[in-house]
């Protein structure tokens, strides 16, 4: 368990004991269950709830839902599996150029 931080000046904090990481980590094991509900996708069922039905069950947009999942390495395509490279570090997110980024704004 981590120590927690003893404030010796300032406002006592309001909720002590509020765990920002372990919530999170809640959310997505949750998200993670709601999704593979179906089925193993490596057994061959790829069947899935939408991520709308799964954003009403959670109470939660489902482009949040997406991003959990895509976090948690279950959701499948082309710029998820970029956005996980990049947090793993095999590649770098290049950001554009400012001419080009100009140049496609013009008629």
């Amino acid at each position: 368990m981590k120590e927690q931080h003893i404030h010796k000046s300032g406002r006592p904090l309001k909720k002590p004991n509020y765990d920002a990481a372990a919530i999170l980590q809640d959310t997505v094991e949750q998200a993670v269950r709601y999704y593979t509900i179906f089925g193993d996708k490596r057994a061959g069922d790829a069947k899935h709830r939408s991520l709308a039905e799964i954003g009403r069950l959670m109470e939660m947009n489902p482009i949040k839902v997406r991003k959990l999942l895509i976090t948690a390495g279950v959701y499948e395509s082309d710029i998820a599996d970029h956005v996980n490279a990049v947090l793993i570090g095999e590649t770098l997110m290049r950001s554009p150029d400012k001419k080009t980024a100009l140049d496609l704004l013009r008629p």
